[in-house]
């Protein structure tokens, strides 16, 4: 499978122009697979500095979870995003936040959409660490808000999308000293957290604990079996050790949708990443992704992303970043 696009960030600047984002970057490739290893994450960092952030169209990713702390600005467009069984409505300025040992995942991003992602462990902030937790919920303080947006926000979203493109544009130009200037940066972003939003927001509390192998389980039955038609909730629940009626009860719970939506979800995921990376037919892929029907696979797509698979291929993210 062709490596998931990535780009170097080239102007600075808190609002990038709607029209024309692409002129301001330039890509580059980044060796990971997001269907390789799609529930628990484990990511690649520099060995001395764990962090990454970087740009992609067209951003959707099944659900997973992992020990860093994830943030998401969407440039451009639109998406949705799940986290701990709670559904998001993410549009252009948003910035989403994911603490440590989340589920969540991201969906319906369509060929307009653009965002920076940004994922990092705790142990930058190194002996500060003590100071990042809350005192009333003891949660790291990254939690204390999910979704910061510029009407619900107009004094914090400007300031963090300006700390989070300037990280972007040190990351991108690795001029020397670009671990302390990003390193500053996160200082600040966490002092912001602290200061400017109060403790009684915090709402990220991890779901993992004991629901973990089951969770491990399903995702990864439905990882080896999105591509079979007959794929259903009855043989999910069989094949994961758990009661039709218990599994559907608990999936909603943990992902904020039914298994069905969520299949249709991840094989629409699947088919965006296949549009965009190979040349092979669209009725090919649908089938190979599972769809039975290309009436429904059509419908779905439309639904979830807003075009035609056809204009979604022809999209700005392919070929011209």
């Amino acid at each position: 499978m062709k490596a998931a696009k990535t780009v170097l960030f080239n102007v600075p600047g808190r609002r990038l122009p709607n029209d024309n984002i692409e002129r301001y970057f330039t890509r580059y490739e980044k060796n990971t697979d997001k269907y390789r290893e799609p529930f628990i994450q484990k990511y690649p960092f520099d060995s001395v500095f764990p962090l990454d952030i970087f740009a992609d169209a067209y951003l959707t990713y099944p659900f997973h979870w992992h020990k860093y702390i994830e943030m998401i600005h969407v440039l451009r467009g639109r998406m949705t995003a799940s986290l701990n069984g709670v559904i998001y409505k993410l549009g252009e300025g948003d910035i989403f936040v994911v603490n440590s040992d989340m589920i969540h995942g991201y969906f319906d991003g369509g060929p307009e959409t653009y965002a920076l992602t940004m994922i990092f462990g705790l142990d930058l902030f190194e002996q500060s660490l003590a100071d990042l937790y809350d005192p009333v919920s003891h949660a790291v303080v990254f939690g204390r808000k999910v979704k910061i947006t510029e009407n619900e926000d107009p004094l914090i979203q400007p300031e963090l999308s300006n700390i989070f493109l300037a990280i972007y544009k040190e990351f991108a130009s690795k001029k020397d000293g670009y671990r302390i200037a990003i390193k500053r940066k996160l200082y600040e972003m966490a002092l912001l957290f602290l200061r400017d939003i109060s403790p009684e927001q915090n709402v990220q509390t991890s779901k993992l604990n004991q629901n973990y192998p089951a969770l491990e389980r399903i995702f990864s039955y439905i990882y080896q079996h999105y591509d079979n038609p007959d794929l259903s909730l009855e043989k999910a629940a069989t094949n994961t050790y758990l009661s039709k009626f218990y599994f559907a009860r608990f999936f909603r719970e943990r992902t904020g949708m039914t298994f069905h939506t969520y299949l249709s979800k991840y094989r629409i995921n699947r088919v965006q990443e296949l549009l965009q990376e190979t040349d092979d037919p669209i009725t090919d892929i649908a089938y190979n992704c599972g769809f039975a029907s290309i009436k429904t696979f059509n419908r779905l797509f439309k639904l979830y992303t807003g075009v035609s698979p056809s204009d979604y291929r022809r999209g700005p993210g392919k070929g011209n970043i």
